[in-house]
């Protein structure tokens, strides 16, 4: 082959991610400045979407990297049907994925979107006997001659995307540079005040009973909550900081102080806490070797034996990072501890996947309990969910119980174990 041959062949395997054939990511740089340059220079506009797959980690973890590749590739090939010629369609890593939109204003672009989510929704990838469906977050930004730099257009791109998976995943989301900058500054404010609150230990746990559904008392275990107490004194849920500590990974350490606060206060009262004692988990510190090496030796030096204790991991974290979820599980069956799902009932398709976890408990979201009692239809569901998970081998937590008329109605469905404040109140650590 001739030199010039030679060449034009590394330039393409320079600009083409070999998996899919698309644009990558160093590609897709250059086109994105030349359309910055263009919206600037003649006043055009174009746009920016950024996807990321919801569900790609369950086929890659459950069917192997081959069977990952060949959905990326097939994939690949649904979203470029559904983009004209002139639009660029690239690979950015991973299952993330890039498009540029040539001359289209933001409307027009979120139509596309529309689009690309519909086909990915539609689209079925199967290996063997096993049929996956999936879909995709999306964020969309607006290119035009007042934009920022193609850094921050990208960052800003995948800032709408991480918020479309926020809001339920499978979803379009479009940033505003002043937006995405006040919510970024917002997650980065909590920072040092996560930090400080460590060093100056002023993480706090409450608990709440679990008791059985047909005797209250005495409880049959007791999830324990983490709080941040401010310098003011206020007493902070973690919903108000679990976003930027996910986002800054804070996870391993926060809920490593948890941890040693249960163990701390089971090892100084036992007495006061018969049963089991759950505790929430996230996917980051499944995976941190400091958070796993620490959880051997807090549960050792907490004086219970390993059994006592029960590990409560989202739904979505579970089918999303299926293969971290079972990893983790396996560790647990090491120290003789459990595995918990919570808020179960979002994905009742995957409950084959999730039965191959090494799951004791699943508890039932709130919102079901809250909307069984609202018409017929609502009670049928909470029925069938009930029955399929009994069904399962899982024992079954309904959570956010709020009143004796869900109660009793949870107790003619045979649950087995309840929380919630209408049983019993989160209370401070005695």
């Amino acid at each position: 082959a001739s030199l010039h041959d030679q060449t034009s062949r590394m330039r393409r395997m320079a600009y083409r991610d070999p998996l899919t054939g698309l644009a990558n990511r160093v590609a897709f740089r250059e086109r994105l400045e030349k359309a910055l340059a263009s919206a600037r220079r003649y006043h055009s506009r174009h746009a920016l979407l950024y996807l990321d797959l919801d569900q790609f980690k369950l086929v890659n973890d459950s069917c192997g990297h081959e069977a990952g590749d060949r959905l990326l590739a097939e994939l690949s090939q649904v979203l470029r049907g559904s983009l004209r010629a002139r639009d660029t369609l690239a690979r950015l890593g991973g299952d993330e994925f890039g498009v540029l939109l040539d001359r289209v204003g933001l409307s027009e672009a979120v139509l596309v979107a529309e689009k690309l989510r519909q086909a990915v929704d539609e689209f079925r990838f199967q290996v063997g006997d096993k049929v996956f469906r999936l879909g995709v977050s999306i964020g969309v930004v607006e290119i035009d001659a007042e934009s920022p730099d193609a850094e921050r257009l990208l960052s800003l791109a995948d800032m709408a995307c991480y918020a479309a998976k926020e809001k339920g995943r499978n979803t379009i989301e479009v940033a505003s540079d002043d937006e995405a900058a006040h919510e970024q500054a917002q997650q980065m404010a909590w920072v040092p005040e996560l930090e400080a609150a460590l060093a100056e230990g002023r993480f706090e746990l409450l608990r709440q009973a679990v008791v059985a559904a047909d005797h209250p008392d005495p409880p049959q275990g007791w999830e324990l909550l983490l709080r941040l107490r401010t310098r003011d004194g206020a007493l902070l849920a973690p919903d108000r900081f679990l976003v930027a500590a996910e986002r800054y990974h804070l996870m391993p350490r926060i809920e490593r102080e948890a941890l040693r606060l249960a163990c701390e206060a089971v090892r100084r009262n036992p007495a006061a806490y018969p049963g089991r004692l759950f505790l929430n988990l996230s996917v980051q510190s499944m995976g941190d070797d400091d958070f796993l090496a620490a959880l051997g030796e807090l549960i050792r030096g907490s004086g219970l034996p390993g059994e006592r204790f029960c590990f409560e991991v989202r739904e979505s974290a579970a089918i999303n990072h299926f293969g971290a979820t079972a990893r983790f599980g396996e560790h647990l069956q090491t120290l003789g501890a459990h595995l918990c799902l919570d808020d179960f009932g979002n994905s009742l398709c995957s409950l084959r996947q999730l039965t191959r976890l090494q799951i004791e408990y699943v508890k039932i979201r709130g919102g079901i309990v809250q909307e069984m009692l609202r018409s017929p239809l609502e009670a049928r569901i909470a029925r069938s969910m009930i029955e399929i998970t009994r069904e399962a081998g899982f024992r079954i937590i309904a959570k956010q119980v709020e009143n004796d008329q869900q109660l009793r109605q949870l107790r003619k469905l045979g649950v087995d174990l309840v929380q919630g404040n209408g049983v019993a109140p989160a209370e401070p650590l005695p």
